[in-house]
């Protein structure tokens, strides 16, 4: 062999070896993807060593399904890069694939892991690994894979399986293997998917990857269990990460391998609507938003408030299905910037309990803080001789209620206005009012989604300065009080002396 066709075969070794062992060329030690570019990337790898259940919740365009991809390779392999601080499986463990559908699957994490059909062996799993005899039907009809095999670095073999949203609870219990969900799973399939992983015990692992397309779901909901939506654990089972990318913000850029210009582009091709949830992953909040804004133009960072603020509670009634809702809101005289610093929401709750609430806001406050409510009043209790809530927590609790002004399309213009204006503020770690704003929209010319705490909103803009008061405006309130009671006395006192002359 001469020279140059040694030199011809050295270098197809080489390419051969690349090809066929893609993952190797992904996250870097140096250059422009290099790995330290992914901090959050790499956070979600090395939750796996302390949490069970790992979401990602992201952006388009993130790498989400390529993160997911990669873990799954190594551990159906058995072989980890160097820098790996992830967990490592013990053994060959089978893994369950499912998506929203066998199509959507195929496009996007199967050609991940394997390649495109004619070429398996090029994507994520190295090429020498795949068994490629449990694939020679797919790859000869192009038809959907529903299985497939992977040497692990034991000499053993990974079952992986693939099926679809559509499979039925029973169908999971044929399965002792750990998951991944591509896509937002059914609740009912994701609490089958943790019962059954329990079987793998220590080697248990469940990842989810998905953009909230379909805004602030119940799944969601459960999952995040009330906590902020940031990367973090979320408890001592359950991690989240948020992937995302933000032109105002290039230092917390999850996605390194975007061009300015590719993200200038997609944004001016998505609607208005569609742009938080595409470029940050927050969750879609629909198409007939009534505070059409992204979350960082609300929600703030909680702070202690100021003793000179103004404070102000809005209760909205409910019982069952829907909630006593009470936002507490403390105004800013110098500024006129409103504060939702706390939120109370209960359904079926008795009004002792609510009144305690109340009670409680008052007591870190210092003072008796003014209420005001739906003007209706609450509804009627036949049991206590037809009286409205509003004058039971009067008479009974020593609470008291005023009549809210409740005008719906001037009261959203209201509140908006003061959103635009920077006078709208909620602190960050209230969930229920972040879940209602989400989703807080008109569709056909009703309004769509849970509203309790949004009516309060309303009440609040268009009542809350008149009933409004801070601790000195209590006290100033009783001295002079005080005063009009000594002089009326010192009047009856004259009086009485004249008349005894």
């Amino acid at each position: 062999m001469s020279d140059i066709d040694e030199l011809f075969a050295i270098t197809e070794i080489l390419e051969r070896k690349k090809r066929y062992n893609h993952i190797d060329t992904i996250f870097p030690e140096d250059g422009p993807l290099r790995r330290a570019l992914y901090k959050n990337h790499m956070a979600f790898f090395e939750a796996g060593q302390t949490h069970w259940v790992r979401l990602i919740q992201a952006s388009n365009q993130t790498g989400k399904s390529q993160d997911c991809c990669y873990e799954l390779s190594c551990h159906l392999t058995g072989i980890y890069p160097p820098w790996w601080k992830g967990k490592r499986l013990s053994r060959a463990c089978d893994w369950l694939i499912v998506g929203e559908t066998y199509d959507l699957l195929r496009k996007s994490i199967i050609q991940t892991l394997l390649g495109p059909v004619g070429d398996f062996g090029t994507g994520m799993i190295r090429g020498d690994t795949l068994d490629h005899a449990t694939m020679k039907q797919v790859e000869r009809t192009g038809t959907n894979i529903g299985s497939f095999r992977v040497k692990h670095i034991s000499g053993k073999f990974c079952n992986v399986y693939i099926n679809t949203y559509s499979m039925r609870r029973e169908d999971f219990q044929a399965f002792k293997a750990n998951v991944l969900f591509d896509e937002e799973p059914p609740p009912g399939l994701f609490n089958e998917a943790i019962t059954r992983t329990l079987t793998m015990g220590d080697d248990r692992l469940v990842m989810i990857n998905f953009t909230p397309m379909n805004g602030m779901t119940d799944f969601l909901k459960n999952f995040m269990e009330g906590k902020p939506s940031v990367t973090g654990p979320i408890s001592e089972d359950k991690h989240l990460t948020r992937l995302r990318w933000d032109l105002d913000d290039p230092a917390n850029d999850d996605a390194p391998h975007l061009t300015r210009g590719a993200k200038e582009a997609l944004l001016r091709l998505w609607p208005a609507y569609m742009r938080a949830t595409r470029s940050r992953g927050d969750a879609l909040v629909g198409e007939g938003l009534i505070y059409p804004c992204a979350p960082e133009k609300i929600f703030v960072p909680r702070f202690k408030i100021p003793d000179h603020y103004k404070r102000v509670f809005s209760l909205d009634f409910g019982w069952n299905p829907d909630p006593t809702a009470i936002a507490w809101v403390a105004i800013d005289p110098d500024t006129g910037v409103h504060y939702q610093y706390w939120e109370y929401y209960r359904t079926e709750a008795p009004l002792s309990q609510n009144a305690a609430a109340i009670w409680d806001q008052n007591k870190i406050a210092g003072y008796d803080i003014p209420g005001i409510c739906d003007p209706s009043g609450g509804k009627i209790d036949i049991n206590d001789g037809g009286r409205h809530e509003m004058e039971q927590y009067r008479t009974q609790f020593r609470i008291d209620l005023h009549g809210a002004k409740n005008a719906l399309r001037g009261g959203h213009a209201v509140v908006y206005q003061l959103i635009l204006d920077d006078k709208w503020k909620v602190f960050d770690d209230l969930p229920q009012t972040r879940s209602e704003w989400s989703g807080y929209a008109i569709k056909d010319g009703k309004i769509k989604g849970a509203d309790h705490l949004m009516d309060n909103w309303r009440y609040i803009a268009l009542t809350g300065h008149d009933h409004a008061k801070s601790k000195h405006d209590i006290e100033k309130e009783r001295e002079v009080q005080d005063l009009k009671e000594l002089q009326d006395y010192s009047g009856d006192s004259r009086e009485d002396s004249w008349m005894m002359q």
